[in-house]
């Protein structure tokens, strides 16, 4: 989008999203298998941020570094391949 060429971009969001959608349905799927096994499984954590709770009791995302680090590296293989 930044260059201009919507379509293409437009393209390329949509097919980024259907694969989130995807990958979340697949996470879902296996959890609820562990469960009907009676697995404890861990829910998805983000790569780049820790959810904390205030003192307020509401709860809010902190950042907890990482991501600038593997922009510089152009290393993605921690993230998951929704592509």
């Amino acid at each position: 989008m930044e260059a201009g060429v919507w379509d293409e971009a437009n393209i390329q969001k949509q097919r980024l999203e259907e694969c989130q959608r995807l990958e979340r349905k697949k996470r879902e799927a296996q959890a609820n298998q562990a469960l009907e096994e009676g697995q404890d499984i861990e829910g998805y954590q983000p790569l780049w941020f820790e959810k904390r709770a205030e003192h307020s009791g509401e709860s809010t995302y902190i950042y907890r570094g990482g991501y600038w680090e593997a922009k510089d590296r152009q290393d993605w293989s921690i993230c998951p391949d929704i592509f």
